[in-house]
């Protein structure tokens, strides 16, 4: 730290700290996407999946956004266009990540349906 951004060494109590921040985000990040789930009766599968992805759509918009506006500033048309696009970017990003987890669990289901 000291050598790179000229920053003073961080307290060691300050990784705990990261470390539950961390562990909260990754779970709401999880944990979201799966509330239409809980909210839609069983015979409507197909129902809590298109509400689910939109869900999850809104909550990578929402944290993209509100990343870059954190980090350029909250204020202004420029801050306000360099959000939209972090939370479009964000957008793409989750929803391919998401897919291709789709795609490899789907990929392990019919290799063991196989064997």
């Amino acid at each position: 730290m000291q050598f790179q951004h000229n920053l003073p060494e961080p307290e060691g109590s300050r990784a705990i700290t990261c470390a539950l921040t961390i562990a909260c985000g990754y779970f709401l990040g999880g944990f979201i996407p799966l509330v239409p789930y809980f909210l839609v009766p069983r015979t409507e599968v197909i129902l809590a999946l298109e509400w689910s992805l939109g869900v999850m759509a809104l909550a990578l918009f929402a944290f993209g956004y509100g990343k870059t506006c954190f980090v350029s500033g909250f204020s202004g048309s420029v801050n306000i266009w360099a959000g939209t696009k972090g939370g479009v970017q964000m957008m793409i990003v989750g929803g391919v990540a998401a897919g291709i987890a789709m795609a490899v669990i789907r990929l392990f289901n019919v290799w063991s349906s196989s064997t």
